[in-house]
């Protein structure tokens, strides 16, 4: 669900740059591409491309995008986390890691904030 809702917000912020407020707020993938928005044919055909593939291969594009719009200079990651991040992701893969919903941490994070 959260793949989901950070897929509708990527869509919304996209139309509202390209378009302006008074931009088509249309749910169907195939009408998300705006011809007359200014794209370029080479980024309409990636986008037509990608609203293709599968959900998740989807979901991990948008996380990729938006992991480059948050970077503002490159950066090294020290090969100390490198080992954390493959630790983790194979805790993930083998199932032995502990996962938490994402709106239980949040819900819990509030409780912590109001006490």
């Amino acid at each position: 669900m959260v793949v989901s809702a950070v897929y509708t917000e990527l869509r919304r912020v996209a139309r509202t740059k390209m378009m302006g407020s008074g931009g088509v707020a249309d749910d169907s993938r195939q009408d998300a591409v705006m011809e007359p928005c200014g794209m370029s044919p080479k980024t309409e055909s990636i986008v037509k491309e990608a609203l293709l593939l599968p959900r998740e291969a989807r979901a991990f594009l948008a996380e990729k995008l938006l992991e480059s719009l948050d970077l503002e200079e490159p950066f090294e990651i020290s090969g100390e986390w490198k080992a954390e991040i493959a630790r983790r992701c194979r805790e993930i893969d083998d199932g032995t890691a502990e996962l938490i919903p994402g709106e239980r941490v949040l819900r819990e994070a509030a409780e912590g904030l109001e006490r």
